[in-house]
């Protein structure tokens, strides 16, 4: 919808804020100016702090009370300015003098210069990357698209620019997204196009506006999302109440059934529940067995427990079933072994592989029965 007017008419101009907080600088009347407004969603006022040099082409970052100024024509400059909301103050220059670049930044002392032309003619376009910290330009990685006359958005660490121009009438639709350490290519627009519009963050960006290269007034959006994984933690949980290993187990973390194991001394035919929190006696094994590792067969309420290591030293064939408070003997395993792997439920369950040496390939399917 259409706003308040700004009080000089110009194109080419550098620009930053917001929609009812914004700033606008620079440009060409012709001839170029140095004159900056403010916005305050109504109307724009024109400022009493000019810039020191006349420019277009140039580019913008931050906010209307701190903003930053830096690149642009008649030539290729490499001239940077910063306004503090009272007045615009020259720095330290560019490393590359261009025009036509883009820009992003949250503030004077945070912005990030890409892009731009360096000579012309023929166009030379340049991929150069610059970072600023309220002192000095610093060269990092460049854009994977040399261009000019493209727009950019965003921040110092986290910006984004769309389309541009990479030779006379060469118009593209090439998107990238920088991280604060790297440019990656991402969608692209639907309209190829230079000397557009754009605004927003590398998440949610407006383009508008352009060249095709006849004017165009098309406007896309740009949105991007990711899931956000946060990094797993381990915290302490109840102690079983026998210690052992070369145990077994199956269910989840609120309904957990441990049995069996080699504790001191010997094997055990203890077995636990778990709730959550912590663990309570449940019904013995008929056989203390170990080197079960690897059996995972059903939930707590019901489970199947096959084969193992004994007391005596056999490689038993033993199967039982658990049914929540107690277990009891089934039949057996038609090959007996150790360390068997085992998955499934009580009335569909597998053993496979396992132990004594050599190792077995033997697999057998448990039907409940």
């Amino acid at each position: 919808s259409a706003g308040g007017n700004l009080n000089t008419a110009r194109f080419r101009v550098a620009g930053a804020g917001t929609l009812t907080a914004g700033i606008i600088f620079g440009g060409e009347v012709p001839p170029q100016t140095t004159a900056t407004e403010t916005y305050n969603g109504t109307a724009w006022t024109t400022s009493p702090y000019s810039l020191n040099t006349a420019r277009n082409n140039l580019a913008g970052a931050g906010t209307s009370t701190s903003a930053l100024a830096f690149g642009g024509g008649p030539g290729y400059k490499n001239a940077t300015e910063e306004f503090d909301g009272e007045g615009w103050t020259s720095k330290n220059n560019l490393n590359t003098a261009r025009n036509s670049l883009m820009g992003a930044g949250a503030s004077h002392t945070s912005a990030l210069a890409f892009g731009g032309e360096t000579s012309s003619p023929p166009a030379t376009v340049t991929n150069a990357t610059e970072s600023w910290d309220g002192t000095n330009w610093t060269a990092v990685n460049n854009l994977n698209t040399a261009r000019y006359g493209a727009y950019g958005a965003g921040i110092q660490t986290a910006a984004i620019v769309a389309g541009g121009i990479v030779g006379p009438g060469t118009m593209q639709t090439v998107t990238e997204t920088w991280d604060g350490t790297n440019w990656s290519a991402t969608a692209a627009l639907a309209t190829a196009r230079g000397r557009l519009s754009m605004a927003g963050t590398s998440s949610a960006a407006l383009a508008s506006s352009g060249q095709t290269p006849s004017i165009t007034t098309a406007t896309e959006e740009f949105n991007r999302s990711a899931n956000v994984i946060t990094a797993g933690t381990w915290a302490s949980g109840g102690a079983l109440g026998t210690a052992r290993y070369q145990m077994t187990g199956t269910g989840t973390q609120l309904a957990g059934l441990a049995w069996g194991g080699y504790g001191t001394p010997g094997g055990t035919s203890s077995t636990e529940e778990y709730d959550g929190a912590s663990w309570t006696a449940g019904g013995a094994l008929t056989s203390a067995r170990w080197q079960l590792s690897g059996q995972s067969i059903g939930t707590q309420t019901a489970a199947v427990s096959a084969g193992g290591n004994s007391p005596a030293g056999n490689y038993g064939n033993l199967c039982e079933e658990y049914n929540g408070a107690s277990w009891t003997v089934q039949n057996t395993l038609n090959t007996s072994r150790s360390y068997i792997a085992g998955f499934g439920i009580q009335t569909a369950a597998v053993a496979a592989g396992g132990s004594p040496c050599p190792a077995t390939d033997v697999t057998e399917e448990y039907n409940g029965t």
